[in-house]
């Protein structure tokens, strides 16, 4: 089943993989998801791919490990095993409002419509949706509320600093 990647509210094929030391990669790859652990392990060779780099990170991942090196990527690709595993959330609260990391951050993994709204909040800005999600619920998801209580990561004012400004 093809996986779709949404960013920007338009939505593409993602054409993805997580990269292994030993992993072939085949012609239709055009993005490579790299583990903090073989980054640091292979750092000079995969400098020298000329393939779109995404740090691959895991929820058990410490991010400060990788501060100095994350302007050497493309972006961060945050894993979700199970919708139930929030950790994902908080990389990238840390890579938004501490790291000031303003490339892209993408959710990979059991990444469910429900949850966008509040990842796009987080700092998430592209999203590789799980198989049998609804594309164009995905797309609406995104703007499910016009208002918000809590200051975050996204930019929105919340109400009370609108109403404030009134």
């Amino acid at each position: 089943m093809d996986r779709k990647l949404l960013k920007d509210n338009e939505l593409y094929p993602d054409h993805s993989i997580v990269w292994q030391a030993d992993t072939a990669i085949a012609e239709n790859v055009q993005e490579l998801l790299i583990p903090q652990v073989l980054w640091q392990a292979h750092k000079e060779d995969i400098r020298l791919l000329s393939l779109r780099k995404l740090l691959y990170v895991l929820p058990d991942d410490e991010l400060t490990d990788m501060e100095a090196d994350l302007s050497e990527f493309d972006g961060i690709a945050i894993q979700f095993p199970g919708f139930l595993d929030g950790r994902g959330y908080s990389h990238a609260r840390t890579l938004r409002d501490h790291l000031n990391f303003r490339g892209e951050i993408r959710a990979v993994g059991d990444v469910l419509v429900d949850q966008l709204f509040f990842m796009k909040r987080c700092g998430f800005s592209s999203f590789v949706l799980k198989p049998g999600q609804n594309p164009d619920a995905a797309i609406k998801a995104l703007s499910t509320f016009q208002l918000s209580y809590q200051g975050s990561s996204d930019l929105r004012k919340p109400v009370h600093r609108i109403r404030e400004s009134l």
